[in-house]
């Protein structure tokens, strides 16, 4: 229909070579009967796999979800019936269409507590950069601002919170994770180019001023951005890269700092990711059995109620809310370094609250 019938331009190609029609294709098109269709599968989904799952699993009002510990290569957690860890939370209809259906104890809030940057601060205690370790400890330096400018030839002061957002989760993160300067750029091309530079310029015309007109152009300088995170601001990450999956190489193994060993095939970026992953999960495990037992020490009636990879979820009592707080900042910031000498910077937690008798929905950040 798309294409034979309605003389649309193919924009991508399946495996075997055919017209893909998939999410981002229908996106690219931009036409009503696609955008419905598009509308449809967000729906069906939402209905088949989220909201059908609690419909089937609550008892009494309540869900019982499943958490695991050994499902998962990396040793982080997973979740089924239902799975708690795998709840819309960017798609704001999504979100509220099922999240607003979880809600506290009566006279209760719900509280989410995020180990903010968990795994980037784990990856420090693996390959000790110094540049990476200043980033985490000065206030003033700003990694993601920093490679912001790179990829989009700005001076400090014309960042904005807007652009280091998409640079943050666009370019930063999937870099450390393993990507590469094409996906990250062809992303950030189709994301970002219509961002307005705090002069006020989009950055597509602040872009051409520096004799930069097509993606491919964009590309290509992507690649030096790239050479510079990697090379030149983090060239001892690299080198630790380098050097774990030499010693994969020899030995068959990598290992963590907690002992857990991963074998089997893997490539360049399991090796050096696998270690880092399972090393914060399990940093959030060790402060969720703390406060298990402060809970049970301190009598308080919150509960702990479940887990989603990096943060904690409590059904709080609202008189009880400062001591967890004031608790769990402790163990994180002292606790930690106190009992594993590698920990070698800083960890912290963000907090985000329901009101009372309010939704998992309506989270927000303290």
């Amino acid at each position: 229909m798309l294409f034979d019938q309605m003389g649309l331009e193919s924009v991508k190609d399946t495996a075997k070579g055919g017209q893909a029609v998939d999410a981002e294709v229908l996106k690219e098109l931009d036409i009503p009967i696609g955008n419905y269709i598009l509308d449809l599968r967000k729906y069906l989904k939402l209905r088949d796999t989220y909201l059908s799952q609690f419909k089937r699993e609550v008892v009494d009002g309540h869900i019982y979800p499943f958490f695991y510990l050994t499902t998962v290569t990396s040793y982080r957690s997973s979740g089924s019936d239902p799975n708690f860890q795998n709840i819309p939370k960017r798609d704001k209809e999504a979100k509220n269409a099922i999240r607003s259906g979880i809600v506290p104890s009566k006279g209760n809030k719900l509280c989410e507590i995020d180990f903010s940057g968990m795994e980037v601060s784990t990856s420090a205690t693996y390959h000790c950069d110094p540049n990476f370790i200043n980033y985490l400890l000065d206030d003033s330096a700003d990694m993601h601002r920093d490679n912001g400018c790179d990829i989009w030839m700005l001076e400090q002061d014309e960042m904005t919170p807007e652009i280091r957002f998409f640079v943050k989760n666009g370019w930063t993160f999937p870099q450390f994770y393993g990507d590469w300067y094409d996906s990250c750029g062809r992303a950030l091309w189709k994301s970002s180019l219509h961002l307005n530079t705090a002069a006020g310029i989009t950055l597509e015309e602040h872009l051409k001023g520096k004799g930069i007109y097509s993606q491919n152009e964009f590309l290509e300088h992507c690649k030096s951005a790239e050479n510079i995170m990697w090379h030149e601001r983090f060239k001892v990450y690299t080198e630790w890269k380098e050097s774990i999956n030499d010693f994969y190489l020899k030995n068959g193994y990598v290992e963590t700092h907690m002992g857990f060993r991963f074998t089997g095939m893997m490539d360049r970026k399991q090796t050096a990711n696998f270690p880092i992953q399972g090393t914060a999960f399990h940093l959030l495990l060790f402060c969720i059995n703390l406060m298990i037992k402060e809970k049970q020490k301190r009598k308080w009636k919150s509960r702990f109620i479940g887990q989603v990879h990096d943060s904690c979820i409590i059904d709080l009592v609202p008189e009880e809310q400062d001591e967890i707080f004031e608790v769990f900042d402790y163990h994180v910031q002292h606790t930690i370094p106190e009992t594993f000498k590698w920990a070698n910077v800083p960890f912290r937690i963000d907090k985000e609250l329901s009101p009372i008798n309010g939704t998992f929905a309506q989270l927000e950040e303290l």
